[in-house]
């Protein structure tokens, strides 16, 4: 009996580790691609890495911006001098590098909550396109930097997805085709302290870029309510709404909608 419960000890114990490995698996990088094929994954030349520039007026130096203080656009002439408490950063567009995906974790939680990706999801959507995945960096003098937006992308062919079940229940890197022709935008996030400002905007039109560097010939997204416009500028045009898709996140996405854009 004592030999009997001893096993089922060891078992029990087994299970426990196995169920806080698995845990712990879902919280950190998978070790199943070499870092160093990431890295040389990501082709940085040929990029034009983009400048935008986020003032503040009225805030002391240093301190993060108010939303209602901060606008994305070319400098505006001021008369005010420096010492007036005119803070000056910028929003870099670039591809993202496999040291950055825990801040892009981190900053898809604060976005989607429930419908957010996980690190080692990300990780696999860098290594699937590291040329669609793309951050936003803030910079600011004696300020450390900061990732105030991401986009990343999948290929997928045309006749992809077939139904509904497709879209929820497959991870979107499980989804990815190499051999396919279309840009599949899984993924647009801006701070909500810098939204309104062109950077989202910036992020899809570069993403569009990558795509006809590719050669490919459409890219695609479902947008929510929110976002029909933004897309709309960057050249979306709307296909069909899916009513049926995620039921269960409304407040994250109302009135889902496939978006589609042509490249060439």
């Amino acid at each position: 009996a004592s030999t009997m419960r001893s096993v089922a000890l060891v078992f029990f114990m087994g299970v426990a580790l196995a169920v806080q490995g698995a845990d712990l698996e879902s919280r950190v990088l998978t070790h199943y691609v070499p870092q160093d094929l990431l890295e040389t994954a990501v082709r940085t030349e040929g990029w034009t890495e983009v400048p935008l520039q986020v003032h503040t007026q009225g805030i002391p130096l240093g301190l993060w911006p108010a939303p209602e203080a901060c606008q994305v656009s070319p400098p505006r002439k001021t008369n005010r001098s420096p010492a007036a408490g005119v803070a000056r950063a910028r929003v870099l567009i670039r591809p993202a590098r496999p040291d950055d995906l825990l801040d892009a974790t981190r900053l898809e939680r604060r976005v989607w909550g429930k419908l957010s990706a996980t690190l080692n999801e990300l990780q696999r959507r860098l290594f699937a396109l590291p040329e669609a995945f793309l951050l936003a960096e803030l910079q600011r003098a004696g300020r450390p930097s900061r990732i105030v937006a991401l986009t990343n992308g999948i290929l997928w062919t045309r006749d992809f997805p077939r139904s509904y079940m497709e879209y929820e229940r497959m991870l979107p890197s499980a989804s990815h085709n190499p051999r396919g022709d279309v840009l599949y935008l899984v993924s647009l996030g801006v701070d909500p302290e810098l939204r309104g400002r062109g950077i989202g905007l910036r992020l899809l039109l570069e993403t569009l870029e990558v795509g006809r560097r590719r050669h490919l010939k459409l890219a695609r997204l479902i947008a929510n309510q929110r976002a029909r416009p933004l897309c709309q500028r960057a050249g979306f045009d709307a296909v069909r709404p899916l009513p049926r898709l995620f039921r269960q996140h409304r407040d994250l996405m109302p009135q889902p909608i496939l978006m589609e854009h042509w490249l060439f």
